[in-house]
């Protein structure tokens, strides 16, 4: 039996871009608890500046981050170890519980007067108040100071690879890195 080409092809690409099962919030609790909570907080509000605020997060984002921590794509001393026994089904379920979860009053709830100038070359993907409608990409707004810091110093640095977010984050100097990070740190989540 002969299948035509077109409608096979078709199918292909439609599987191959279909979004992976959705994760289990209620397994995912239960695995925060045992793990993640201890830096993340339940809320996904660390009390650490320098560890990002996952709770309100995107899923699909978080994922890929997990991901790459375990696969050693992208390294941390905390992170990679922590990750490295974590089944993919693990990783959604964390995903689906952090991207549920409402930020405690720690994230600042003003909303900053004005942007910085480069404010404009983050919108495309990071959304006009810091909320991404692509959820592979990250919410900046109320994410931690510090931690957007590093992130961007990381990008800009090498330290850090994104084909997008990196020749971004070439462009920019220090103080516009500490100016942009202090701007989304205070935007509403």
């Amino acid at each position: 039996m002969k299948f035509p080409m077109f409608p096979a092809l078709t199918l292909c690409a439609l599987l191959a871009g279909a979004p992976a099962a959705a994760g289990d919030a209620a397994a995912g609790e239960a695995r925060a608890r045992g793990a993640c909570s201890s830096c993340h907080g339940m809320d996904g509000t660390g009390l650490n500046p320098r560890w990002p605020n996952l709770g309100g997060q995107n899923d699909q984002y978080l994922i890929k981050q997990l991901k790459a921590f375990r696969e050693e794509i992208r390294k941390d001393s905390y992170m990679t170890p922590m990750t490295r026994p974590l089944t993919d089904e693990d990783i959604r379920n964390l995903a689906a519980y952090y991207s549920a979860a409402r930020p405690s009053s720690a994230v600042p709830q003003q909303h900053p007067a004005g942007s910085p100038e480069k404010a404009a070359i983050c919108v495309e993907c990071h959304g006009a108040q810091g909320v991404s409608a692509n959820p592979e990409w990250p919410n900046l707004a109320g994410q931690k100071m510090d931690y957007l810091i590093k992130q961007m110093r990381k990008f800009r640095d090498g330290i850090r690879e994104d084909p997008l977010m990196s020749p971004v984050a070439k462009t920019l100097s220090n103080q516009e890195i500490n100016e942009l990070a202090a701007y989304y740190a205070k935007l509403r989540p």
